[in-house]
C-alpha cells in the first residue's frame, strides 16, 4: 500500500477527474464506484480493478495502520497487481460522490463484452441514470444478460449509473454506443417495443421464444423509425395514466416473459 497525504498528488488528482469528468472516464477507459457493497460486487466480478483507495489515520502507528488496511480489504480477494492507496478520511471524502463516505473507492476496467446465449434487451437514448440502473437490475434479476446501449444513452459505467444498478452492471455484458436500426434487423430474435399506444397488449403476447426487447426515451419513447422495425406492445393501465416510467415498463415486461416460461 503506498500512503498519500497531499492532495497535489497526481494519483490522486486523477482520481478526482475519474470521478468528476465522463471525458476523462472514456479517455482513459477507467471508470469508479464506491461503498462497501458496490466494491464488494465488482470485487466478486470479471472486472479488472485497477486501484483501491481507503481512508485511514496516516498519523497512527503501522501496526494501527495494518489493521485498518486489513478490516478494509480483507472481504475483496485483491490480486497483486491493484495498486491500494491510503489517504485521510477527509481526502477519502473529498473524492466521494457521496454525501456520507461508506468504505473504499475503486477504480477498474470494464470488461471485455462476450455475448451470451438469450435475450437482447435495446434501450434508446434513456437519459436519467436511475432509470437505466433501475433497468439494468430488472435486466439482470430477469436473466437478460445482453445490452445494447444506443447513440445518446447515459454511460452504463457512470458513478450514478453504478449506484443505481448496485452493481448489476458487473454481471451483464453491455455494449454502448449501438446504431440500433442496424442492429435490430441483424438480431435474429422477434423484436417488441414497449409503446402506449400499441394495439397488442403483452399478456396477450407469447413471450416464450428469445426475445428482443426495445424501450425508449422517458419523454419520446421509441422513436418513430425503430418502432416501424418492430412490433410495439402495451402495458393494460386500468387506471387510466397516459405512460408508464421506462424502468417499470421495462421491468413488467421482462418479468411477464419469465412468468411465460415458467408455465
Amino acid at each position: 500500500m503506498k500512503t498519500i497525504a497531499s492532495p497535489e498528488n497526481p494519483q490522486y488528482r486523477q482520481l478526482i477527474q475519474l470521478q468528476q469528468s465522463s471525458r476523462a472516464r472514456k479517455k482513459l477507459q477507467l471508470y469508479v464506484c464506491e461503498g462497501n457493497s458496490l466494491v464488494q460486487a465488482l470485487a466478486d466480478s470479471s472486472c479488472q480493478i485497477d486501484q483501491i483507495w481507503i481512508g485511514i489515520d496516516l498519523s497512527a502507528s503501522p501496526e494501527t495502520v495494518s489493521t485498518q488496511v486489513n478490516q478494509a480489504l480483507s472481504s475483496l480477494n485483491l490480486d497483486n497487481s491493484v495498486s491500494v492507496y491510503g489517504v485521510s478520511p477527509q481526502m477519502l471524502h473529498k473524492a466521494s460522490t457521496l454525501d456520507q463516505t461508506t468504505g473504499p473507492i475503486a477504480v477498474f476496467k470494464v470488461p471485455s463484452v462476450l455475448r451470451q446465449a438469450g435475450d437482447l434487451l435495446v434501450l434508446d437514448q434513456i437519459q436519467d441514470p436511475g432509470n437505466l440502473g433501475t433497468i439494468l437490475r430488472s435486466a439482470a434479476a430477469a436473466g437478460v444478460h445482453n445490452l445494447h446501449l444506443s447513440k445518446g444513452c447515459v454511460s452504463a459505467w457512470s458513478p450514478k449509473s453504478l449506484r443505481a444498478g448496485m452493481g448489476a452492471q458487473f454481471s451483464l455484458n453491455i455494449c454502448e454506443q449501438v446504431s440500433i436500426d442496424q442492429l435490430i434487423p441483424k438480431t435474429g430474435f422477434q423484436v417488441f417495443s414497449a409503446s402506449s399506444h400499441a394495439q397488442n397488449s403483452i399478456y396477450d403476447t407469447d413471450l416464450r421464444d428469445p426475445i428482443c426487447w426495445v424501450f425508449g426515451n422517458e419523454g419520446n419513447g421509441v422513436s418513430e423509425q425503430i418502432l416501424m422495425e418492430t412490433v410495439p406492445l402495451k402495458i393494460p393501465q386500468p387506471g387510466g395514466q397516459e405512460s408508464l416510467n421506462v424502468a417499470v415498463a421495462a421491468s413488467i415486461c421482462m418479468f411477464e416473459m419469465c412468468r411465460q416460461r415458467q408455465t
